[in-house]
């Protein structure tokens, strides 16, 4: 298990950030972003599906649904899964398995973007359809989708849309729209960053956190649909 600070601090998974010095900022990094070719098979498989159309949506909501991931901090290496467990309306609670550290995250989508959360009480599984979303979810993405959308998260960190023309080239030479969402932390002075990157039909595929120098990448292993 990897002992630093490798959760994916965002949603997972899966987070992005906000600054008046983002034009300051590197550019995209997606190329660190090491898709395993198993994934791209069940990608392709998947969008050519005539029953699996969601283009344009960045976090289908499909219930069975499992994504695996690999987390790399140099010769460190970790695994997170992510299972889609149950939808209801406009929500979906996931399991997040982080090597053994089981949490429930819930994502709503609704005009605004995609909204989210963390619990850590697995025991209340099942229970987070009936009551409103928390003061402190976060919007993982946020609509508009178009460079520089910025908002602020609590705690006065910021997350932003830097990127809206990046693709993931599939095995039938299609490609699927990519977008990157950077969130910056005030803790840090602004200076560590956290980049996620979502694929339209596909959902969460991969990070980059940068912790003082020091970088963390998440890619999607292998993703299946039960």
């Amino acid at each position: 298990m990897i002992k630093r600070k490798i959760i994916i601090k965002g949603f997972l998974l899966l987070t992005a950030v906000v600054l008046m010095a983002c034009s300051k900022k590197p550019n995209s990094e997606f190329n660190k972003i090491k898709i395993s070719d198993e994934a791209i098979e069940s990608i392709t498989k998947l969008e050519e599906s005539t029953d699996y159309r969601f283009l344009g949506d960045f976090y289908p909501f499909i219930k069975g649904t499992k994504y695996t991931y690999e987390i790399n901090y140099g010769k460190l290496k970790g695994t997170v899964i992510s299972l889609i467990d149950d939808v209801e309306n406009n929500r979906a609670e996931i399991i997040v398995d982080n090597d053994g550290n089981k949490k429930i995250k819930i994502l709503e989508k609704n005009s605004e973007g995609l909204l989210g959360y963390i619990e850590d009480d697995l025991s209340k599984e099942n229970d987070e359809f009936t009551k409103p979303m928390p003061k402190l979810s976060t919007y993982y993405i946020k609509t508009p989708f178009i460079d520089n959308n910025r908002w602020s998260l609590p705690g006065e960190d910021i997350r932003y849309i830097s990127d809206t023309h990046l693709k993931l080239s599939l095995k039938n030479n299609k490609e699927l729209k990519v977008i990157e969402v950077v969130t910056e932390y005030k803790e840090k002075n602004y200076k560590d960053y956290l980049k996620e990157y979502y694929a339209e039909s596909i959902g969460f595929i991969g990070s980059i956190y940068n912790e003082n120098g020091h970088i963390t990448t998440t890619s999607l292993k292998t993703i299946e649909l039960k």
